[in-house]
Formats: structure tokens, C-alpha cells, sequence
């Protein structure tokens, strides 16, 4: 993570857990014109067919064409993202090169996405939230869901609650 530059297209920071430990990981994405018929979707270190299903989410509930381009996805450094948590994240880097808009590299991203565009609790997020505090990081987007439990402790991160792709294409609008 320290290799990133400030503002990053395509880029993304989410915090996974594997068993008891969290790990911050970055996503990669690019989207590129298909020359081909066949749009190709490379996928390093994420779950191929959940690409698939985040295209379909963001074809659907954001009317964003993904169908007819391209689509890579990495996870530098040979780690995996196992963690449904990841999905936002993942789908913000998407979104990040498609619409050509930077995201500070001090912003990460929390939350499983279900089929209709909404964006679901995730478990453990103090821990999440911690270990972002403590690498430095200033916000986070975080499922709304998660209020309650979050609103109790005091973080220095600011918590951008997110309800569903409606609220992040909001959130999108006011950063353009």
C-alpha cells in the first residue's frame, strides 16, 4: 500500500479478515474497449464469478454498460479476497475507471453487495475500523446497516454510510 500514489483511478483499499487477523489489500481495475466479440474478465486474487455478479449488480442498478467492455481486476502482492466484505470495494474501483474519477488513497471501502444493489452489514467492522485507524487512513464507506454498533465507539475515521448503490452514485455525483 505504501507504493500508492495520493489520488489513485481504479484503486481501492479494503480491509478483509482471515480468521482473526485483518489485512488492508488494494484492488486494481482497468476497463478497455473489447476488440474482440467476446468481452474478456481477468481476474487476480478475487472470485471470478463474484466479477461477474458486481458487473451484473452495476449493469442493472446503475445502468453502467460493463457487458460490451473489457474488464480486468487484480489484487497485487499474490493474496486472495475471500472476504464478501470486499465487494464495495471491488465494485468502487470499477466504477472508479469507468466514470475516470481518483479516490485518495486514505479512503477504503466496507461491504458485501446483494443482487439488488443493496449493501449488506458486515461482521467485525470495529476491528476493520481499527486497523484502518491505525495505518493512517482518514475515511471509510461502510454499510449503513452498521450504524447502531458503530455510532457507540468513537473513531478519528470518517464514516460515509452507505445504503445501497443509490447512495454511492449520490455520493459519486457530489465528487465529480
Amino acid at each position: 500500500l505504501s507504493e500508492r500514489e495520493e489520488k489513485n483511478i481504479g484503486s481501492m483499499v479494503v480491509p478483509i479478515l482471515e480468521g482473526s487477523k485483518v489485512f488492508l489489500l488494494e484492488v486494481q481495475s482497468l476497463i478497455t474497449d473489447c476488440t474482440i466479440g467476446i468481452p474478456k474478465r481477468v481476474v487476480q486474487g478475487y472470485d471470478r464469478n463474484r466479477i461477474q455478479i458486481l458487473t451484473a449488480i452495476a449493469e442493472k442498478k446503475m445502468y453502467i454498460p460493463l457487458g460490451a467492455k473489457d474488464l480486468f481486476v487484480n489484487v497485487p502482492g499474490g493474496l486472495g479476497i475471500n472476504d464478501p466484505a470486499a465487494d464495495l470495494a471491488v465494485l468502487m474501483s470499477i466504477l472508479s475507471v469507468y466514470k475516470g474519477f481518483s479516490i485518495s488513497q486514505k479512503i477504503a471501502a466496507i461491504g458485501e453487495l446483494g443482487l439488488r444493489g443493496e449493501i449488506r452489514k458486515v461482521f467485525f467492522l470495529d476491528k476493520r475500523l481499527k486497523e484502518l485507524e491505525k495505518l493512517g487512513f482518514s475515511g471509510v464507506y461502510v454499510p449503513e446497516a452498521n450504524k447502531k454498533e458503530v455510532e457507540k465507539k468513537k473513531y478519528k475515521l470518517k464514516l460515509i454510510y452507505l445504503k445501497n448503490l443509490d447512495d454511492l452514485l449520490e455520493r459519486m455525483k457530489k465528487n465529480e
